[in-house]
């Protein structure tokens, strides 16, 4: 978390400082704010009553305490600023209206097929002005922007430097494209980092300290977010977990040229290929599809799962020894009973293989709850994040 200062001309900086306090602890009073950020009484209380002038944060009155005045407590105003969140995959898309308070307020879905960047506009669009539709007139005039979520590595520029889901929009400025269809103000990024700050933002790693977030798409994306705020490293890829070698000697990774990647073994994309390679011609990557199969005890289902938490204790254990996070948060578009028996199964396998520097340090696995709309919702958050939190450029 960002330290404030009272000198007066950075006063926009304390406002983002405070703002981005309340919402990540939630319910807290003028006396923990200012513990929280170092800044005075006097500056936390002036800045306070502006927000609740404006309408982005609430009293939500006094709280109960044993002796002593009871101090108020002030969270964020659910209607003080909303954000369109995007997913755009190379077979679906997902958008979603999501409020301050980090309520979905609306969503819309169809399914695609390694759409054009004109389809995708065009889709985006009409999602778009439908979702800000359904807001009052006043509430559109707190609608701060949308975020575009992409599987791919995405410079601060908003233009794609790899996406292999969807080759074409490499090398594209997105950021122009899509805000010229949506006449919104729009952040371009990368789908495991997206929902990584939904989760710090919303989710069940709010207000907590470093964690590592999975996300399993059709791919396995993953980034790391430290005090509530994405690492994005030199080249925007920082916790590419789906490209730690697993085995050296094995097959070909389209996506980085390496042999062996992790993704290889643990993506939904790697279960589905080895049930098209036993014979289940045609068959597609749908969630009621896997699910079917896993109910049903399907053998090879069985096996992907043994052999997928094998591979993703070895990689936990990496980033164990490189990273040594609070927790790792999984979640994404593999069903959950399937995602609840993987992570079990991880963790069995994780200490039998642990480190012994690790000694008795409880390993902490969480299972999302977003599922497929878990990088729609990090996407809508993204705006919000931006809007909330203490850039030290402002200074």
């Amino acid at each position: 978390m960002a330290r404030g200062t009272n000198l007066e001309q950075t006063r926009e900086f304390n406002r983002r400082t405070i703002l981005g306090a309340i919402m990540r602890q939630a319910a807290t009073s003028r006396t923990e704010i200012a513990r929280y950020t170092g800044l005075s009484l006097t500056a936390v209380s002036n800045i306070v009553d502006d927000l609740v002038r404006v309408g982005w944060v609430e009293s939500r009155g006094r709280r109960q305490t044993p002796r002593g005045q009871p101090p108020i407590e002030y969270d964020v105003a659910a209607d003080g600023a909303f954000a369109i969140g995007v997913a755009l995959d190379r077979d679906l898309l997902i958008a979603v209206l999501v409020d301050l308070a980090g309520q979905v307020r609306a969503e819309r879905r169809t399914a695609v097929d390694e759409p054009t960047l004109r389809e995708a506009t065009d889709l985006t669009a009409t999602f778009a002005s439908e979702l800000a539709e359904s807001l009052s007139r006043r509430e559109r005039g707190r609608l701060l922007g949308m975020g575009l979520a992409v599987p791919g590595v995405v410079g601060q520029n908003g233009r794609v430097r790899r996406m292999v889901r969807l080759p074409a929009y490499e090398g594209v400025d997105l950021v122009t494209a899509f805000e010229r269809a949506t006449s919104l103000e729009v952040t371009v990024t990368n789908d495991a980092i997206a929902a990584g700050v939904g989760a710090a933002s919303y989710g069940p790693m709010r207000g907590a300290g470093t964690f590592f977030y999975v996300l399993f798409a059709l791919g396995m994306g993953s980034s790391l977010v430290m005090r509530g705020h994405p690492y994005r490293g030199l080249w925007e890829a920082t916790g590419r977990i789906g490209h730690i070698p697993i085995e050296s000697d094995g097959e070909l990774c389209p996506a980085c040229g390496g042999r062996g990647c992790l993704a290889h073994y643990v993506s939904v994309e790697a279960l589905v290929e080895r049930l098209q390679a036993s014979g289940h011609t045609g068959w597609t990557a749908s969630l009621d599809a896997i699910r079917g199969r896993y109910a049903e005890g399907d053998d090879i289902v069985e096996a992907w799962l043994d052999r997928a938490a094998e591979a993703l204790s070895r990689g936990l254990i990496v980033l164990e020894n490189l990273i040594d996070p609070d927790a790792y948060v999984f979640d994404g578009r593999m069903p959950s009973e399937l995602l609840s028996t993987l992570v079990q199964r991880t963790e069995a396998r994780y200490l039998a293989l642990r480190p012994r520097s690790a000694g008795d340090r409880r390993l902490q696995l969480h299972i999302g709850d977003r599922g497929d709309t878990a990088v729609a919702f990090g996407a809508a958050a993204v705006p919000l994040y931006l809007a909330t939190t203490a850039d030290l450029s402002l200074l």
